[in-house]
């Protein structure tokens, strides 16, 4: 910048970073954005009520007629159809809603109560040992039988 009068050439200088080469912030750093004090806290549980949407309602609609649903004053023939791999994308959502996860672990309860847990990774990467793993529950399964305890299968 130079003055007229002077003829004097200042250099303006950048202000100071304050973070580290990695991005972090500097301790004692001023603090900036953020929400303001006085808003409200709102949440997703909370606009989805204010709004009366419910999410699984949704996901149910997109699954069982493959289009989106309809928003208020929308015409039903401009309706926007989705993709299968949306539909199955929201069906294994509603899964999760519907069906249990499958555990490895076996609680037994005589007398006293023992936790024998299987390391099922192992066994999932070889497809052979998963699928006979799968049969050998099935057929224990349909006989009534439970898996016996592994520290039994040490001795």
């Amino acid at each position: 910048m130079r003055d007229k009068d002077a003829g004097i050439t200042s250099i303006e200088v950048a202000p100071v970073v304050e973070r580290t080469v990695t991005g972090q912030w500097l301790p004692g750093h001023a603090k900036r954005g953020g929400r303001k004090p006085g808003v409200k806290n709102w949440n997703a549980r909370t606009l989805a009520e204010a709004e009366d949407c419910d999410g699984l309602k949704v996901l149910m609609e997109v699954v069982l007629t493959g289009y989106l649903p309809l928003t208020p004053g929308e015409d039903p023939k401009t309706r926007k159809k989705v993709s299968n791999e949306l539909r199955l994308k929201a069906a294994i959502s509603l899964a999760e809603y519907t069906y249990p996860k499958l555990s490895a672990t076996h609680v037994t309860s005589t007398g006293t109560q023992t936790v024998a847990t299987y390391d099922v990774k192992a066994l999932m990467k070889d497809p052979e040992l998963a699928h006979a793993a799968q049969d050998l529950a099935i057929a224990m399964a349909e006989q009534g039988r439970v898996l016996p305890d592994p520290r039994s299968l040490d001795d």
